[in-house]
């Protein structure tokens, strides 16, 4: 085997070492969104607030709007 053959065995080592590591950091950064956009559900007194905060990632859908309902 020539040194050719090393470079590019060496080459897209790297290059998968690093698409592996871009991967993982996107899957996390999603998990994150997906943890930050859960609903937040308030009572006070018999009126529940149901809010549903925005993700902070730039690509993400606006917030629903504030929630309010009444239980009698």
């Amino acid at each position: 085997m020539n040194s050719a053959h090393w470079f590019w065995h060496w080459l897209l080592g790297i290059a998968a070492i690093a698409f592996f590591g871009m991967l993982m950091a996107a899957i996390e950064q999603r998990d994150e969104a997906r943890r930050l956009a859960k609903p937040v559900i308030d009572m006070n007194g018999t009126t529940i607030v149901v809010s549903c905060p925005k993700p902070a990632t730039p690509t993400a859908a606006s917030p629903a709007p504030r929630q309010e309902r009444f239980i009698l």
